[in-house]
């Protein structure tokens, strides 16, 4: 996943650039920090994961369904 990382900080970067003024006040820092908190929450997600059995992890997919 770190891989990916900077392609998808990347994209958020390429969108803003596209705009001399961007729109309705947009900051691009406050889309790095959203993505940032996605990634760890995810990540953080595979790694509570990792070892599990795939009955767990429906267990705990179920869970936070409700």
């Amino acid at each position: 996943m770190n891989i990916l990382l900077p392609s998808a900080i990347g994209v958020i970067g390429d969108a803003f650039a596209r705009y001399e003024v961007v729109p309705f006040g947009l900051k691009e820092e406050d889309f790095v920090n959203y993505a940032m908190s996605q990634f760890s929450k995810r990540y953080e997600r595979l790694e509570k994961a990792r070892g599990a059995s795939l009955d767990e992890i429906n267990k705990v997919a179920r869970e936070n369904e409700e």
